[in-house]
């Protein structure tokens, strides 16, 4: 069984770049993506909201590029929650759940 840690680190642009290193098993980059991720880093926008970074047994980026990207673009510091030790052959499991549309926002806050 693999051994799974997790704990809220303050990344730099320069850890985020060391982490983006091994960055081999994600969909391409999409630009738009860590603009908008940027810019709400910029403003103090950006919440520790509990989505980690995970990171494989082997070390390997499983999922958020974008919030890495957009930590190094926008040349803030950021909180984040980053799991470790995830085995790599979940990658095809991860980040597939149902995007969250407008309409389901709207809906949860009441507006029709």
């Amino acid at each position: 069984m693999a051994s799974i840690t997790s704990k809220v680190m303050t990344i730099t642009p320069e850890v985020a770049l060391e982490m983006l290193k091994v960055n081999t098993r994600n969909r391409p980059l999409n630009k738009r993506q860590v603009v908008y991720y940027a810019d709400q880093m910029i403003r103090g926008q950006w919440q520790l909201n509990g989505e980690p970074i995970i990171l494989s047994d082997g070390n390997v980026l499983l999922d958020g590029q974008h919030r890495l990207a957009a930590i190094v673009k926008s040349q803030t510091t950021q909180d984040v929650l980053v799991v470790k030790g995830v085995d790599g052959n979940t990658f095809s499991t991860i980040d597939t759940g149902k995007v969250r549309t407008k309409s389901d926002v709207f809906a949860l806050e009441g507006i029709k």
